[in-house]
């Protein structure tokens, strides 16, 4: 039963936290494969429900297991996709506050500068000012 479950993963399965993008998943068919047994070997239990019946249903219901194993590793994939994607995210972000930080402290030494340039451009203006009112007289 092990080998007919790995065959409908395509593959052996792999543990949880490792790359599944190498590992191509095909569907599993909705119906089980029904086993021919031969008619003698078949016996009958308290209910009167014979083996092949028993086996199906139990075919069945490993087959439901292995679909849902087949699921469970596709979105297993899928949060491992999302996560990249927001640590990425996250890496873009990081570097973009990295660039605002840098830009305001550029700001700030300009401000800086700006700010005495214009007070020597006042110290002038009134110096001139008075120039003018000192020949003026």
């Amino acid at each position: 039963m092990d080998a007919n479950l790995a065959q409908k993963a395509n593959g052996a399965i792999l543990p949880v936290g490792q790359q599944w993008r190498s590992v191509k998943l095909r569907k599993v068919k909705q119906q089980p494969e029904k086993r021919h047994l031969k008619k003698e070997s078949i016996g009958k239990n308290k209910k009167g429900l014979g083996m092949e019946d028993r086996l199906d249903r139990i075919e069945t219901k490993v087959d439901k297991l292995s679909e849902a194993m087949v699921e469970m590793v596709r979105m297993e994939e899928r949060m491992v996709t999302a996560f990249k994607r927001m640590d990425n995210i996250v890496e873009y972000q990081k570097k973009a506050d990295d660039r605002l930080d840098e830009m305001e402290k550029q700001a700030i030494v300009r401000g800086q500068k700006i700010a005495f340039a214009e007070r020597i451009f006042w110290m002038i203006v009134t110096g001139a000012v008075g120039l003018c009112f000192v020949f003026l007289r």
